[in-house]
């Protein structure tokens, strides 16, 4: 028990540590870029002079290290600052944003993996033997694929064909929102994409992890005494190969949220994606780094999700 804690412990300094330096990482940058807040809104002739004034008082209050250096402290206490294009919290900015977000990426690594599970189960069927080289060529070229070229594949497929609705989250009441099965239909197209973008490296990890077992004595003496082949495989092989493969857990999330963005830019799901590219374009600081620590807790939390199952799944790591 006290080596799970001081494990967990450690981790958890770690991901502290890795969140911190993901937000200063990101706040340096937004400093380094040109422009501040404020002046897109000097190009425009219709924008009033107090507005003006309201917006040059916020630049210059966001400007010093010290405005840095207080919004830390108040993200250490929860407290994210508020927006300086709409005066609103963060933490109220980012709370339905990041809902949308998971509306999309839980559906798709749920999919994804079972999807890689039944492919992996035709594939490494004992004895085991290479895929075709069709299959393996296959697997290269959709991985080699930028994440905006599935995005806009499917973009096309759906304006050609005009079954599935290919932007935005839906309508609906405004007072009520949207209704489930608008919002279904809207997120099947992103779903498919982040599912199509997450599989091949998928297939081929697992592969690679089941394989390594298919073959071993304890499988073939299971296979001997009559044990039928998706019995060893529920049973003997996915708890062997489960510790190489919880891995793939948190990496397979991470590269997941990172194809998000640019999937809800795409299809304009009002996700985290669009909400960064807007606020990285009016220059709104809080916004940029309340989104950027939203997406590296999420990380965080998918991989202590696959250490945590590894960690149960492999008895070596418990002594």
């Amino acid at each position: 028990m006290l080596a799970l804690a001081l494990r967990l412990a450690r981790r958890l300094a770690v991901a502290a540590m890795s969140v911190g330096l993901v937000v200063v990482l990101s706040l340096l940058l937004m400093r380094a870029a040109p422009g501040r807040f404020g002046d897109d809104l000097r190009l425009d002739p219709g924008v009033g002079r107090d507005t003006l004034a309201a917006a040059e008082r916020m630049r210059v209050a966001a400007d010093p290290a010290e405005a840095t250096r207080q919004w830390l402290r108040g993200a250490v206490r929860g407290d994210l600052g508020r927006s300086l294009a709409s005066g609103v919290p963060v933490a109220r900015v980012l709370g339905p944003r990041v809902a949308c977000t998971l509306l999309l990426t839980v559906p798709a690594t749920l999919l994804a993996w079972a999807v890689a599970l039944l492919v992996v189960r035709v594939l490494a069927r004992p004895p085991v033997s290479p895929p075709p080289a069709w299959v393996g060529l296959l697997l290269a070229v959709a991985q080699s694929l930028p994440d905006v070229v599935v995005a806009l594949v499917l973009v096309r497929l759906a304006l050609f064909s005009g079954w599935l609705p290919v932007g935005g989250m839906g309508g609906g009441h405004a007072d009520a929102g949207p209704a489930w099965a608008d919002v279904a239909r809207h997120a099947l197209l992103p779903v498919a994409g982040l599912t199509a973008l997450m599989l091949p490296a998928l297939i081929r990890h697992l592969y690679a992890s089941v394989a390594a077992v298919a073959d071993a004595p304890f499988v073939r003496a299971a296979a001997a005494r009559g044990v039928g082949a998706s019995r060893r495989h529920a049973r003997h092989i996915l708890p062997v190969a489960l510790p190489a493969i919880a891995p793939m857990a948190g990496l397979s999330i991470a590269s997941l949220l990172g194809a998000s963005l640019i999937v809800e830019v795409v299809f304009t799901w009002p996700g985290l994606g669009p909400l960064m590219v807007e606020a990285v374009l009016a220059r709104d600081t809080p916004v940029v780094l309340g989104a950027v620590c939203a997406s590296a807790v999420l990380v965080v939390i998918a991989n202590a999700t696959s250490d945590a199952v590894q960690y149960l799944a492999d008895p070596r790591l418990r002594t």
